[in-house]
């Protein structure tokens, strides 16, 4: 007997077939229109012998990239990272019945990724294969996103098993933290005012007072600066198609900007919709003056960015890691964890422990300036 039941959702409505059966237990699909719907419960009702005779129709029809792509429809205005790691797994067994992608597939898959040279991207949405394996945490990524397909799958379709689940994690190395001294930070400020490329200053102070993420600033608009509130916007949406970018857990933040970033950016202040840090074309006006156009792309600062870093002599240093120095920052004022996790725009507190050891110290160090001479009786 089947069943359909209309489902509210973000974007709209769906449309839940539910179809229970004495011999293949229950099927579920949604569809966006009710006659879909209708006409699927049709079929699937037509011919119970043939149900009896395949096993249960729908599974052996879905095929993982199929389920992939339903999957990401419905996953939009989230971490980019997730769409291009569904992607090799759609391309490398897309094409298998969802039935038939079992734990030694699983195992398979990871033991490419694991042989195959890492990815980097360049930050303006191009990629390229650099000479280094991928690590341990970068598999269990792949191996974490392909589980949300099953899940997404048991709770779609009533898949029976999640084969990821029955595949150990690859060992993962320390996270890697580099954190800036205050001199190192000063002086890394100094020589970015004198940088071929004009705007590098306005970005790493920035990334040092805000702890945003490079993608986040890079298409961070002048629409998006709130002046008269000294704020900037952080949009959580994202568009894959259009190439425009929001924050990684999809969602939007405010950055509260300082006296010192405001006045660098009205240095640049534009009206209208162009990124804050992107690239221009110069065009020659009717009345033979220059005009530069906005392209909408980020500018890509890589060379800039490394001869400042060989200039000041530090080494070993990405531009991530000014977002680890502005927490370590927080950290070492007295901020607790919770608004580190806050200002840095993580869901939870579980990633920002790493901070925890610095918070400590600047208790520690308050407890003893504050009370250390407590119970001295020579101060008696």
């Amino acid at each position: 007997m089947a069943s359909i039941q209309k489902i509210q959702r973000t974007k709209g409505a769906v449309y839940k077939v539910t179809i229970r059966q004495t011999c293949n237990g229950t099927i579920c699909k949604t569809f966006p229109l009710k006659k879909q719907a209708l006409e699927f419960a049709r079929i699937v009702e037509g011919d119970n012998k043939l149900q009896q005779a395949l096993g249960n129709p729908v599974t052996r029809a879905l095929t993982l990239s199929i389920l992939i792509k339903e999957y990401l429809d419905q996953y939009a205005g989230k971490d980019p990272c997730t769409y291009s790691r569904l992607t090799w797994w759609s391309n490398q067994y897309g094409n298998l019945s969802i039935n038939k992608v079992s734990s030694v597939i699983v195992r398979e898959g990871l033991k490419l990724l694991s042989d195959g040279n890492a990815i980097r991207g360049n930050g303006v949405g191009k990629t390229k294969e650099i000479n280094r394996k991928r690590s341990g945490t970068t598999v269990n990524k792949y191996k974490a996103n392909l589980s949300s397909i099953f899940e997404y799958g048991k709770e779609e379709y009533q898949l029976k098993d999640n084969p990821c689940r029955e595949v150990k994690s690859k060992p993962e190395n320390p996270h890697r933290e580099s954190f800036l001294s205050d001199k190192e930070q000063s002086k890394l400020l100094s020589i970015c005012k004198t940088s071929k490329w004009d705007r590098l200053y306005l970005l790493v102070l920035m990334a040092l007072t805000t702890g945003a993420r490079k993608g986040e600033l890079l298409h961070l608009k002048w629409s998006d600066i709130d002046f008269s509130n000294s704020v900037g916007i952080l949009k959580g949406t994202q568009n894959i198609v259009e190439g425009t970018k929001g924050t990684k857990n999809g969602k939007s933040r405010l950055l509260p900007l300082t006296m010192p970033v405001l006045e660098e950016l009205k240095k640049f202040r534009q009206i209208g919709n162009g990124l804050v840090f992107g690239v221009f074309i110069a065009e020659i006006s009717s009345d033979k003056t220059i005009i530069k156009k906005p392209t909408g792309k980020p500018f890509e600062f890589r060379k800039q960015w490394f001869a400042v870093l060989k200039e000041v002599g530090i080494t070993n240093f990405r531009f991530h890691d000014l977002r680890y120095t502005a927490a370590s920052n927080l950290a070492k004022n007295g901020a607790t964890l919770l608004e580190i996790a806050e200002v840095l725009g993580h869901s939870n507190t579980t990633v920002t422990k790493r901070y925890a050891h610095l918070c400590i110290d600047h208790k520690r160090d308050l407890i003893n300036r504050v009370m250390g001479n407590l119970g001295d009786v020579s101060h008696g």
